[in-house]
């Protein structure tokens, strides 16, 4: 189950590149500073294993369409734009700093990940949902990259923390019946914990830009 895609207008992809399969890792000093571009990313909850999430056809307490985790690993509805935060363009290419505020924009549907203070309905958490049109939703559509380091890197551990309600962007394993049996819930939790950890794992890495270079530059002087 997922949601009919549909072709993003030309003028929405400055940030981003068509949908691959693996990602194309940047070439660099550190040479692993994820970027404003395209990734799929698989939780790291101890009880639940490897989850994807995505956007489907199916409304939350809210009427908002629901975002859900599943363990498949070649969904392509699992594919989320890495933006720059509400009203702000991020370039392709430019590297996430760790507190960086950002957006992550589903790309078969153009919705934005978003929370607000509604509950979600299994565990009774926060809810949070697939939110806007073609890529513009509202300022609940932030979250900050909370990482160790300058930099989110691939193979690191972040969490996303939701800029307004300050939940963190989490699965605890509880999951749909029809007709979405099996997805598990993606819910906001107040508190950190294990099932709030994130890797990207697959999808695209753009080339990082000039800054991440000249910064590598001055730590080797």
């Amino acid at each position: 189950y997922g949601p009919t895609a549909r072709p993003l207008r030309r003028h929405r992809r400055r940030c981003c590149v068509n949908v691959l399969r693996h990602f194309r890792l940047p070439v660099t000093g550190s040479g692993r500073a994820l970027s404003c571009s395209l990734f799929s990313h698989p939780a790291l909850g101890a009880s639940f294993g490897r989850t994807r999430i995505l956007a489907v056809a199916v409304q939350e307490g809210s009427g908002q369409q629901s975002v859900t985790g599943v363990t498949s690993v070649d969904d392509s509805n699992s594919y989320w734009r890495i933006r720059g935060k509400t009203a702000t363009v991020c370039e392709r290419g430019t590297p996430i700093r760790c507190g960086q505020p950002i957006r992550l924009t589903h790309v078969n549907t153009g919705r934005n990940l978003h929370s607000h203070h509604f509950t979600s309905p299994l565990s009774g958490n926060q809810e949070v949902s697939a939110f806007g049109e073609e890529g513009e939703g509202d300022y609940l559509d932030d979250w900050t990259v909370l990482c160790n380091g300058p930099y989110w890197v691939r193979d690191g551990e972040v969490r996303f923390k939701h800029s307004s309600t300050e939940v963190l962007l989490s699965v605890t394993g509880e999951q749909y019946g029809r007709p979405i049996s099996g997805q598990k819930e993606v819910h906001g939790m107040a508190q950190p914990s294990q099932n709030n950890y994130w890797k990207a794992m697959e999808g695209i890495f753009m080339k990082p830009s000039e800054l991440l270079k000249a910064e590598a530059h001055h730590a080797e002087l």
